[in-house]
């Protein structure tokens, strides 16, 4: 019974500890990089929520980005989160913003399509189709 306890609580710890890691894992590459962890004007933004466009989408409400495809519940959830609400906001991001911006993106997510099929369906809105 001794060992499964230890075992138990080793595998807790490594779980918490890599855990944590992937939650942080852009001031982690950052601090790695010797890049500082902070949002600077024209770089991709470093944790949700503090993403600033310089183009205010006023007027719009929250799109649901579930109609792009490989964008679930999950996905969408975050990127709103990140104050990225509107198709025009997600075309806007370059596909490395788009994969910062994301907790835990999904395995073999195609980050340029996302954005691809972001700016059509901007393009269809503005233009009424």
């Amino acid at each position: 019974m001794g060992r499964f306890l230890r075992f138990a609580i080793v595998s807790s710890l490594i779980g918490a500890v890599v855990g944590a890691a992937l939650r942080n894992r852009d001031r982690i590459t950052s601090f790695w990089k010797g890049r500082p962890a902070v949002d600077q004007p024209g770089s991709p933004p470093v944790s949700p929520g503090r993403y600033a466009p310089e183009v205010d989408f006023a007027g719009y409400g929250d799109d649901a980005f579930t109609e792009i495809k490989g964008i679930g519940p999950r996905t969408e959830e975050q990127l709103k989160a990140a104050g990225i609400t509107t198709y025009e906001k997600l075309a806007d991001l370059t596909p490395d913003q788009v994969m910062q911006v994301l907790f835990n993106p999904p395995p073999g997510a195609d980050y340029e399509a996302w954005v691809s099929q972001a700016r059509e369906l901007a393009e269809r809105r503005r233009t009424g189709q």
